[in-house]
Parts: structure tokens; C-alpha cells; sequence
């Protein structure tokens, strides 16, 4: 009730408006609350509306939404990618009044960028639009009234499609045999966990329990942007290449996985946790004469073993850490068994596999088969 009363004190207004609670007390009569309530909820209402449409040019909304990117901890190559589109979007508009960006604007725009580029790059720019235009409309932030891309279609695909790359356990191992030992253990751990780059960039060694053998990767693919854990248990190799590691470690360095490089900010060189590895496949591709991977290539690897061995949907879900079944669904095709069962499963298929690509039977004269 947004109007009661309190034995010995009188009558109280207590309501929530926007999520936020509003009180007054105490009052003699019944109908003098009801009054001070309807004015109370009549100033707050026109003091909401006052509040919308607080941002008038463009590139004050686009640094608006820069601003909440970085203090919420975007990937860094979230931030970048939207950073370099709201400068192609500015170069186009100009810092023009937010109600000057309606629909015929942007889509004479996707289709300059679509005719220009392609279909893929124009889709790409229609989702951050969106994604900027929602955010600015949530009614905490009310920063504009409406969005003009909202009801807005995405270009349809041209050419053939091209499926993405799953590397098999030989890949890897080409893989590994070329890269440096630092690599190489980059390498076992994410494809022993499945983990996003992200993930294991900010593995620290507090992360790892080497007694219970599990290993707990953080991530921030939440709508919250919090960082969200979820705990796996350590495979054999993981637990070999991580024990080698944790005896070699710099004490003073948290992080399982460091290096030292130049900043460019401060003009000297740092050490610290990587922030990107777009280099590093590429160059061991290139070395291993394979066709182009990308690191979270491996996620799907170990999920499309999983998904071959017949583990259960649920179990490979907690495994890549996806929130939705939905998520899931786009790497696999079927169901089967539970989370550390999966691991085993993978561990186990993994080495296997292994072992059958280095031996091969052949017929010996008496017709037996030998393995060579």
C-alpha cells in the first residue's frame, strides 16, 4: 500500500516510482497522505520527463557511450572497433543534433557502406547503432527518445558462404611444435580449458588450486559487465604444463601468463598481462603451413570433440561458460553426460586421437599387424 497507517504515529506514505522508493510521514488524516501523495508522484513524473532527450549532439553521445565502455571494462577490442565506426559516423553526420540520425540517414548510409565494402561491414555498423541507441534509451539513462534503427533489417549475405575453421588435434600439435615454450603452454591452456583469450590473458595463480585440481576462468560476457567465474577441473597435460610453470613463476607477478613490451604511453618498458594476441596465430600458422586459425577457433575444436563424444548439452554449456543454451547451440548439434565427465571425455578423445596420428598398422608377411 502506498498510503497506511501506524498505530500512535499517524498515517505514512511510502511508494516506489522508477525504482526508487519515496517516503513521508506522518500525517493527521487519511486524505491529507493521499494528497501529498498524488503531488509527490506528479513532481517526480514531470521531473522525469525533463530528463529525456538530455543529449543534444551526436558526438556528445557517442563520447557518452566511449566513456561507459571504459569504466564498465569493454574488451578493449569491443572499445576500439566502436570507437573507429563512431569516427566513420561522424565524418558521414557530422556533430549534427541526435534527431537528425532518423532512418533514411543511416540506412542511405548502411547502403554506401554495404555498395563500398560490403553487406558483412554494413551489418556490422547497424549492430552498434543499435546497440548505442538501446543504451541510450534504458530509463536510467534516458538520454534520447528514439531509435532510429530499431525496426531496422540487416543485409542479407551475398556470395558463398564460408564456414568457420575447426583445427583438429594434428593442427594443434603442428601448431605447438612450432611455437615457443611460452606459446606453446599459451597454447595447452586454452585448449585444454576452452576458455576465451580474455579469459586466460587475466588468469592469475590464485585461479589455480592445484590440490582440488581445478582452475577458475573469469569472464565479463554479462549483461552486468561483471566478472563472472566458472570453475573447471585441471586435465592431466593442463595440470603438468601449469605445475612446470608455477615452479619457474616470477613471485612478484600475479598473473600466469605475462610479458614485457613497450608502452607507449609512458615511454619505457613494462611487464605485465597481455591485453591482445592477434599476432600469434597468424605467425604459427604461417610457420606450421596451415590454414588460418584464430584462438577461439581452439574453443571450438574442444567443444566439436565434446559434441562427437556424445556429451550432454547442458555439460559443454558450463564448460565454454555460455549463459544461454542458445549460445551453446550455434557450436554443437547433440546431447550427452555431466561437467567434469565432459572434461574427461575431452582429455581423453584429445589424447587419443594423438596417439592414432603417430601410429599406423602394416602386414608383416604372416598376415599379423604391426604397429610402426
Amino acid at each position: 500500500m502506498s498510503v497506511y497507517f501506524k498505530r500512535g504515529k499517524g498515517w505514512r506514505v511510502d511508494f516506489t516510482l522508477g525504482k526508487k522508493r519515496h517516503t513521508k510521514a506522518w500525517f493527521t488524516t487519511k486524505r491529507e497522505a493521499q494528497r501529498t501523495e498524488a503531488a509527490m508522484r506528479e513532481e517526480l513524473t514531470a521531473g522525469r520527463k525533463k530528463t529525456v532527450q538530455t543529449v543534444t549532439g551526436f558526438l556528445e553521445l557517442l563520447n557518452n557511450r566511449l566513456d561507459f565502455m571504459k569504466n564498465y571494462d569493454y574488451a578493449s577490442s569491443t572499445y576500439d572497433n566502436f570507437r573507429y565506426s563512431a569516427k566513420r559516423w561522424l565524418d558521414r553526420f557530422g556533430d549534427v543534433p541526435v534527431s537528425a540520425i532518423n532512418f533514411e540517414a543511416v540506412e542511405a548510409y548502411l547502403v554506401d557502406r554495404k555498395n563500398s565494402v560490403s553487406p558483412t561491414a554494413a551489418n556490422v555498423d547497424l549492430s552498434q547503432l543499435k546497440a548505442l541507441f538501446c543504451w541510450a534509451r534504458e530509463p536510467q539513462r534516458r538520454l534520447v527518445t528514439d531509435n532510429p534503427v530499431e525496426f531496422m533489417k540487416p543485409f542479407p549475405r551475398t556470395g558463398k558462404s564460408v564456414g568457420k575453421k575447426v583445427p583438429t588435434p594434428v593442427d594443434l600439435d603442428a601448431l605447438g611444435a612450432v611455437a615457443r615454450p611460452d606459446d606453446r603452454d599459451y597454447l595447452v591452456c586454452a585448449r585444454e580449458t576452452m576458455a576465451r583469450s580474455i579469459e586466460i590473458n587475466r588468469l592469475e595463480w590464485d585461479d589455480v588450486d592445484f590440490k582440488a585440481g581445478t582452475i577458475t576462468l573469469w569472464t565479463r560476457k554479462r549483461k552486468s559487465r561483471e566478472l563472472t567465474p566458472r570453475t573447471l577441473p585441471l586435465t592431466e597435460k593442463l595440470r603438468e604444463v601449469l605445475t612446470r610453470r608455477f615452479a619457474r613463476r616470477n613471485p612478484e607477478r600475479p598473473e600466469v601468463f605475462h610479458h614485457t613490451y613497450r608502452d607507449r604511453k609512458a615511454g619505457e618498458m613494462v611487464t605485465g598481462p597481455y591485453k591482445k594476441r592477434r599476432k600469434l596465430m597468424p605467425s604459427l600458422c604461417e610457420r606450421a603451413g596451415l590454414d588460418g586459425f584464430r584462438l577461439h577457433d581452439l574453443r571450438r575444436s574442444g567443444a566439436s570433440l565434446l559434441d562427437e563424444e556424445g556429451v550432454e548439452e547442458a555439460a559443454i554449456q558450463r564448460v565454454l561458460g555460455h549463459k544461454s543454451r542458445e549460445s551453446t547451440r550455434r557450436y554443437l548439434k547433440r546431447l550427452r553426460a555431466l561437467e567434469r565427465g565432459a572434461m574427461k571425455v575431452f582429455e581423453q578423445a584429445s589424447r587419443d586421437f594423438e596417439r592414432k596420428s603417430h601410429i599406423e598398422p602394416s602386414h608383416n608377411d604372416q598376415g599379423r599387424t604391426d604397429c610402426t
